[in-house]
């Protein structure tokens, strides 16, 4: 069960081909960076779902994510007056629910020069980074990387970084970080609602308690 599970594809919908789906999936990293455009992007990321899920199963070898037993003191996640610093709260009190460190999901570098940056980013396949220096509180830059290349950068605050990240891998199909695994399956399971048919008990779980 588990392995059909793992090599399930749904069908394409209905008149739509491969050739069509892989336009509609392309066409998404422009509307993910333009404003007010969250039902767009969600109608097209349901229709190319399909499409996304063939490639996994065709093209990629199921990576099997290693349990973490990382359980963090949620002392330092309070309650925030900033609406900008609360979502960002949320999202690391997420990963304490499901057990990823949300110390690794978000780096943060202190006064870094511009060498030792380019450094980091050349050696880092998926990763978002805030950039402030010790004398201000706001962060100077958020920005974030695929293979080794800054893609978007001057980002207004780490939630949104996190949103375009997410829609960055689903439209160009990158596995989520395995550190991170579960805490993005929630942000397409649960916040975006997308295929939810197929979902791990811990996601489910916390599906299920935020309904009740």
């Amino acid at each position: 069960a588990k392995r059909a599970e793992v090599n399930f594809c749904p069908p394409y919908p209905a008149a739509e081909t491969e050739d069509t789906l892989e336009t509609m999936q392309k066409s998404l990293i422009l509307d993910v960076k333009q404003r007010n455009n969250r039902k767009l992007v969600k109608h097209k990321m349901e229709k190319t779902f399909a499409l996304r899920r063939h490639e996994v199963v065709r093209d990629a070898p199921m990576r099997r994510a290693a349990r973490k037993n990382a359980q963090k003191s949620v002392a330092q996640i309070t309650d925030c007056d900033e609406p900008d610093a609360g979502r960002e709260c949320v999202i690391k009190g997420l990963c304490v629910y499901t057990e990823e460190d949300p110390e690794n999901l978000v780096l943060e570098y202190v006064d870094m020069d511009e060498n030792a940056i380019k450094e980091v980013i050349q050696d880092t396949t998926i990763g978002m980074y805030v950039i402030k220096r010790s004398t201000s509180v706001e962060p100077e830059d958020i920005q974030i990387i695929l293979e080794g290349i800054k893609v978007l950068q001057d980002l207004e605050n780490v939630a949104l970084a996190v949103a375009m990240l997410f829609g960055l891998m689903y439209a160009l199909n990158l596995n989520y970080p395995v550190d991170h695994r579960y805490t993005f399956e929630v942000d397409q399971k649960v916040y975006m609602e997308l295929d939810d048919s197929k979902t791990s008990n811990k996601t489910l779980a916390l599906k299920n308690q935020l309904f009740q």
